[in-house]
């Protein structure tokens, strides 16, 4: 499938009541929305979720193809009375729907940056980075690819171009839309949103994140690109931001960094990796991963009687850490066979369990990707869909 990129919300469905605990909601996502068009043709879709815990209990979230049974994956664990946010792809069924169960009772807002369908016009391919790269850090004398040294000051925008050379890797001038990761600082003492958006356009009403005081948080994100390859960051409060970008969509079939991919969604997610004893169908992993180490595990596998093919050369889902220390840690997804990034997926404090969306690329020969943890941590990863040729 190929991807084509917009921002809105899904805000012209008609439900004014929570997902009742233990329940699920079934939306139809090939509409028109704030004048746009999530077409006919659409196979899945990309956005953000948010949700609103209504309980003082924790819960998890799950979105998957209306029509299959829900999946042992997750895409989200909330604590109780949370705000939460997180990217998402979630396939759609024949009729163009997706379901959302909610462990307890919540409120969600669902934004969409674009959708994948069968290869046409104006389709994009997407590109792996051979490793994430860190594109954006607004703190003084961090990151390698800018020169910002300030916080984006509250009700202001930053403006930061995409296309270039970062960390020896090109983000070439074909690139429409950027994939990655962008974790928030919140210097100040007030809750505030955040929103990643094209250049040149009005700012919408979708948000990436909400950020509470004093916060240090992750979200995976999907951005479309100006005309002249620029994307910006508004911050409702004055917030530092880091970047990091795991690859990008072009018109391009084949380009510096390879031939361009395209999305198979699977029937339902797949949960491919659980570090923890007895848990999971579709590895042999018992053990936490101890601080300061990498764990290298198979992409390509058939489980629960799905397959991820030999042909895959990136997969896209969700990661939950289960975080077994005192100490805040960070951890990195990146493929098998090169250096660990500067770049992270994921910041965790003491005794956490945090969830966030990603993309890694595979090592090409043996389909692996690692996953690094600076704190000895449970690792749970669930597959959405791959990337092959």
């Amino acid at each position: 499938r190929r991807r084509h990129s917009f921002p809105t919300r899904r805000s012209s469905d008609l439900v004014t009541t929570p997902i009742a605990a233990g329940g699920s909601i079934t939306t139809q996502a090939r509409i028109t929305c704030e004048g746009i068009t999530i077409p006919a043709s659409a196979q899945a879709i990309v956005g953000n979720i948010t949700v609103i815990n209504q309980t003082a209990q924790a819960g998890y979230l799950t979105l998957y193809p209306t029509g299959q049974s829900a999946p042992l994956a997750a895409n989200m664990i909330y604590g109780p009375n949370g705000l939460l946010s997180n990217n998402f792809t979630v396939g759609l069924s024949g009729t163009g729907q997706f379901n959302i169960f909610g462990e307890r009772t919540i409120h969600v807002i669902v934004d969409v940056s674009g959708y994948y369908a069968p290869p046409g016009e104006a389709g994009l391919y997407f590109h792996p980075l051979a490793k994430p790269v860190r594109l954006l850090d607004t703190r003084a004398s961090q990151g390698n690819c800018d020169s910002v040294s300030t916080p984006i000051a509250a009700g202001t925008s930053i403006t930061t171009q995409a296309r270039q050379t970062c960390e020896g890797l090109l983000i070439p001038p074909t690139a429409q839309a950027i994939v990655g990761n962008a974790t928030v600082i919140n210097g100040s003492g007030q809750a505030g949103y955040l929103t990643i958006y094209p250049d040149g356009v009005t700012p919408p009403l979708a948000a990436n994140m909400i950020y509470l005081p004093g916060n240090i948080l992750s979200n995976a994100f999907t951005v479309g690109l100006s005309a002249d390859g620029k994307f910006n960051i508004f911050g409702e409060k004055t917030i530092d931001m880091v970047v990091d970008v795991a690859g990008y969509y072009s018109t391009e079939p084949i380009d510096a960094n390879g031939p361009g991919l395209l999305f198979n969604a699977l029937s339902r997610p797949l949960r491919i990796l659980d570090t923890r004893a007895a848990q999971g169908n579709c590895d042999t992993v018992a053990a936490p991963i101890t601080g300061g180490t990498s764990l290298a595990a198979p992409a390509r596998l058939t489980c629960e009687s799905l397959t991820i093919p030999v042909t895959a050369q990136a997969v896209l889902g969700n990661v939950t850490v289960i975080n077994q220390t005192a100490s805040a840690g960070f951890l990195t997804m990146y493929p098998d066979g090169v250096a660990q990034p500067l770049a992270a997926n994921m910041i965790y404090f003491p005794g956490q369990v945090l969830s966030n969306a990603f993309v890694v690329g595979l090592n090409s020969s043996t389909g692996q990707y690692r996953v690094f943890a600076e704190r000895t941590l449970e690792a749970i990863v669930d597959v959405s869909g791959f990337f092959a040729p």
